[in-house]
């Protein structure tokens, strides 16, 4: 090693090459490098959809959902699969193990599916899929004085144009139903042609078709001979001749039914801000850039107005635009924290040394970049974050190796045998401490982190500490060799002189009293540690630290939910949703005033009827009785309120929605509702009465609200039942089925490809006919002899509720019970432990054949708690590095004892700063036992050079607490400035990584002070231990340093270079 740094301090050349192609490539790739919110994550959900026209949700449930359900049971690298039953369709999503190759299991998934060879005749095929992991960017509404159709089309066109643009592969528009032509019949016009639907049906079916019929030879070429009648419009259709009389007359299917185009009887409609409009909406999938796409969707949106007549489009959503805030404060905060950083060095250091320290920033940085570019590593929030966290660690590797050439420098040495004697001395303890930091970090590769991907804060760290090993081992000592902060001429300021004072008072007149104040009365600095530690633990026990799973983070938007009773029309979900819409525009213009501002709060309202959200104003189809309200808001710069307390406020000026089943008014997590309890069981009625039961309970508990499961009451339903007659006549249930279906369900006669749409053809009652139940009293059904009879002469029936949906979890039925916490940052883990012991338990205990499991926050914490078996393991490594380091277990494990009292000091950090500790403060806890290490690792490697040095036991001790004072203290205050700008920051971009910087600024303050204060004294209790046991074995008392594994080791190395073999 000696040779190799002598090389490059000796040929400078090399050094200031890997400097600048290192520093060119990083800014390449830098410059190229993908953008995303959060780390990119590639999709681990398979989908399996299924269409059957017609059936009911038990038809799905026991017909297509159960026969797939067995087939998967065993299907390697499955975690769980959940369905959904319900009319005309039913889905089933299967999630993958982590481990598991997602393309690989959607091959064995689709190989199950396939073995099912009993499907009821009429479904359509099942489709499988691999769900792609889609992330909303952009979303724009068009809107204008003109009818749906007009919209539709020009949203159609749009969306043709963004796909042109090359950045953008993912758009979609929502905001109207389907396009159909429907065939409406009249039964009493039907009677006197005396036709029957299977006439109507097979007429259109055969007459509207294009069909080729071979072709002719000649000697000159060849002719296809073909047929061409397929109509593609209503207007075409009415003219296809349905039956020919004997007389000669045609009947045409004018003549008997009404054929119109129009939009399909599926009410979904949005509006934004009260005006009809069709949202557009633009998403990326894994490897696009997310800043590239939303910047093409603005400039398409803003080019659109004054193109089409009529129409307009205005700015849903912008999801970069808090990508780009996180992203700018981050840079911000970053920056900030550099200047601190390298201004701290000057203040501490001469700025010739500060100056070549802090060049390990920009290239360590830089190198990282080029790694995480080859890597697919995006710049997101996360990624940036690490940067945030690592300039510490970094600069004190510089901070070591600079002093210690420094130092040789200051003893008369030549600035190039400075260079490398001061590398060398300190060359072993750096690599094991950005080793063991390396460790500290490797862990959240294996951990299966709920929300956001962790481990690209693991890589940012890693790499950035790996580089920096190479510019304090080739880089920096070549610089300081040939640098003129080593030369002898160097002269200090007057002024630079006081400031040194001034800088090195705490050392010379605080530090170095206190330090031998504790190394004498040993036993206060371990009185005051137990006393710290008992605290902090009746800190927790007594409440005071508030606990929870995830941090409440603050949007610029929130989503009401809706939900009427089962079978009610658009009409009323319409009404209900008008009324929530009114309030929030009133609450608004309220807090316009009451803040004293120029412009509403709320900035946009888009309401979608006849669907849920998905997201970014975009909603997906659902039925009539359910609606949602996304209400966007102006930012964090213009609004102090957050927006749960908007929220609150709406639902206070509603009031009461007594014709309402369920209303929810916002959500306190993004990451999913705190209480979510899955009840699962084969006993229907059982499921229901404990669901019942539960639900009663929570809603009994002060802290929630907005309690609501996903088994909602059903359509009232018409029951039927064969009379005796009707089998004498020689029908059977599929017969009249069958008749009453095509009736008012309808028959699908044929789909017609035009453009972008694929329009349906059906055949069915005039809607006038279909809404009346007399007329379904009077329908005549026939026999095959003609014969027509009314239908309540051939059946019974009556009315009464049916499913509406029916869900299962891994093959079992399941209900899910969900609520909310009325506090953001109430304690959701106290309140499942209430709940699972006071209220589930006596529940499962009734119902026996119920069961239940994690669900919604729990689940993340349970796979999170599952992954953490990696901990102990990593601590283990780290112990044998610091082990190999000292060369001794007890010295290591007394810097793995420290490790708690950062935690202690991370704790108390979420006390001062008022905030729950959760998982991303558990985060920021991990990441700070790295940053702990390093510095003891240094600390007592110090101490045993200064043996090695021939100092004396208690002199070895003081005088390494005295030359790390100042390394620590710059690793910290570099450490906790660069985050301070963040853990101030109030902006909805910050609040998601706050609890990560409380941990490690706290931390490592408290950290840093034991450090400094505790560890000499526990290197005495050691040494007192050793010469115990010495003592015990001998009947002697030994020399302190005599005992020390430091010393120890030099001895045997002495004595093995001395002897004769």
């Amino acid at each position: 090693m000696k040779a190799f740094i002598r090389y490059f301090i000796k040929y400078p050349t090399w050094s200031n090459t890997i400097l600048i192609l290192v520093m060119l490539f990083g800014v390449l790739a830098l410059l190229n490098m993908k953008s995303s919110f959060f780390p990119e994550r590639e999709s681990k959900n398979i989908n399996i959809s299924v269409v059957y026209p017609g059936a009911s949700p038990e038809e799905i449930e026991t017909g297509v959902i159960q026969k797939i359900e067995d087939n998967l049971k065993g299907v390697q690298g499955v975690d769980n699969y959940q369905s959904t039953s319900q009319e005309n369709a039913g889905s089933i999503t299967v999630e993958v193990l982590e481990e598991y190759d997602t393309d690989e299991v959607l091959i064995d998934v689709r190989n199950a599916v396939d073995r099912v060879n009993s499907f009821p005749a009429g479904m359509e095929p099942p489709v499988v899929s691999k769900r792609p992991a889609i992330e909303f960017t952009y979303s724009f509404a068009i809107f204008g004085n003109v009818d749906l159709a007009t919209l539709k089309k020009t949203a159609q066109e749009v969306e043709d144009e963004l796909r042109e643009i090359p950045s953008i592969s993912q758009v979609s528009i929502s905001g109207f139903p389907a396009t159909e032509i429907n065939i409406a019949l009249d039964e009493e016009t039907m009677r006197r042609y005396q036709l029957t639907f299977p006439e109507v049906v097979n007429a259109v079916s055969a007459k509207n078709r294009d069909l080729s019929a071979g072709k002719i030879k000649t000697d000159n070429e060849e002719l296809l001979i073909r047929y061409e009648g397929k109509n593609y419009y209503a207007k075409d259709l009415q003219n296809v001749v349905v039956r020919t009389n004997n007389d000669g007359s045609i009947v045409r299917l004018m003549d008997i039914a009404v054929v119109e185009e129009r939009f399909a009887e599926d009410p979904q409609r949005s509006f934004v801000n009260g005006k009809p409009a069709v949202i557009i909406a633009v998403s990326k999938i894994y490897g696009e850039n997310a800043l590239d796409i939303a910047d093409a969707a603005k400039e398409y949106q803003e080019n659109f107005n004054g193109k089409y007549p009529n129409i307009e489009a205005a700015l849903i959503d912008d999801a970069t635009e808090s990508l780009r805030g996180r992203i700018q404060l981050l840079l911000e905060n970053g920056t900030i924290g550099a200047l601190l950083v390298v201004l701290s060095l000057a203040l501490f250091l001469n700025w010739r040394l500060a100056f070549w320290v802090a060049m390990s920033l920009p290239f360590s940085f830089l190198g990282m970049f080029l790694m995480a570019y080859l890597f697919d590593i995006t710049i997101n929030v996360i990624s940036l974050f690490g940067c945030i966290v690592v300039v510490g660690i970094v600069v004190d590797d510089g901070i070591v190796v600079g002093e210690q050439i420094f130092q040789n420098y200051e003893e008369g040495q030549k600035s190039y045998r400075a260079a490398i004697r001061g590398t060398l001395q300190v060359l072993p303890s750096v690599t094991f401490a950005i080793l063991t930091t390396v460790v500290a970090f490797m862990p959240f590769f294996f951990i299966d982190t709920p929300g956001p991907r962790i481990s690209d804060m693991s890589f940012v760290v890693i790499f950035v500490l790996l580089f920096s090993l190479l510019e304090v081992v080739v880089i920096l000592p070549t610089h300081l060799a040939h640098s003129r902060a080593l030369k002898q001429d160097f002269v200090k300021s007057k002024i630079r002189e006081k400031f040194d004072t001034l800088v090195n008072y705490p050392r010379n007149k605080i530090y170095k009293k206190v330090l031998a104040f504790s190394m004498k009365h040993r036993s206060i600095p371990i009185a005051i540690s137990i006393f710290f530690f008992l605290i902090t633990v009746g800190a927790f026990g007594g409440g005071i630290v508030k606990t929870t799973f995830f941090p409440s983070i603050d949007t610029d938007n929130f989503t009401i939910k809706i939900e009427l009773p089962s079978g009610a029309r658009e009409a009323q979900t319409m009404e209900v949703l008008n009324r929530v819409e009114k309030a929030i525009w009133e609450v608004g213009e309220e807090l316009k005033e009451s803040e004293n501002k120029d412009e509403s709060l709320v900035v946009r309202v888009v309401k979608n009827v006849a669907a849920m959200p998905s997201g970014w104003g975009q909603a997906e189809a659902g039925n009539a009785n359910v609606g949602n309200i996304q209400v966007f808001l102006q930012s964090e710069e213009v609004r102090t309120i957050p927006a749960l307390t908007i929220a609150n406020m709406v639902r206070e000026k509603v009031g009461p929605l007594t014709e309402v089943d369920k209303a929810e008014f916002g959500s306190t997590s993004f990451f999913g509702k705190p209480i979510s309890i899955p009840l699962m069981g084969r006993d229907l009625s059982e499921l229901q009465e404990a669901k019942k039961e539960l639900k009663e309970a929570l809603q009994s508990i002060t802290e929630l609200r907005d309690v609501t499961d996903n088994d909602p009451q059903g359509l009232r339903e018409i029951q039927l039942e064969l009379k005796e007659k009707a089998f004498i006549l020689g029908f059977t249930p599929l017969d009249i089925a069958r008749q009453i279906r095509q009736g008012y369900f309808g028959e699908e006669v044929m789909r017609l490809q035009r453009g972008a749409d694929e329009i349906k053809v059906w055949v069915r009652f005039t809607e006038e006919y279909r809404s009346s139940l007399d007329n379904f009293d009077n329908m005549r059904i026939k026999d095959i002899q003609g014969n027509s009879y009314p239908l309540t002469e051939l059946v019974n029936y009556k009315i009464d509720r049916g499913s509406i949906k029916i869900n299962h979890l891994d093959g079992m039925r399941e209900i899910t019970v969900e609520a909310d916490t009325k506090d953001p940052k109430a304690q959701v883990p106290k309140i499942i432990a209430e709940i699972n012991e006071d209220i589930l338990a006596p529940i499962l205990a009734k119902y026996p054949t119920v069961k239940t499991t994690a669900s919604g926050q729990a689940k993340r914490i349970e796979k999170l708690s599952a992954g953490l078996i990696i901990l102990p393991l990593a601590f283990v490594l780290m112990f044998f590095l610091i082990s190999l380091s000292f060369r001794s277990p007890l010295q290591a494990l007394i810097v793995v004892s420290l490790i708690p009292f950062g935690l202690m000091g991370a704790v108390w950090g979420h006390i001062i700063q008022g905030m729950s500790f959760n998982v991303m403060s558990f985060y920021g806890t991990i990441a700070l036992i790295g940053i702990i290490v390093n510095d003891s690792i240094v600390f007592v490697n110090s101490f045993n050079d200064n043996l090695k040095e021939g100092q004396k036991f208690y002199d070895a001790i003081y005088n390494a607490g005295i030359t790390r004072f100042r390394p620590i203290l710059l690793t910290t205050v570099t450490t906790v400035l660069g985050l301070f700008p963040l853990l101030m920051e109030t902006s909805i971009q910050a609040q998601f990584l706050i609890p990560m910087a409380i941990s490690v600024a706290y931390g490592l303050l408290v950290a840093s002070v034991f450090i400094l204060l505790l560890l000499p004294v526990l290197l005495i209790y050691l040494s007192k231990t050793r010469n115990a046991a010495y003592w015990l074995r001998n009947n002697e008392w030994s020399e302190p340093e005599a005992l020390e594994p430091a010393i120890i080791e030099e001895e045997m190395i002495k004595k093995y270079l001395t002897s004769d073999d």
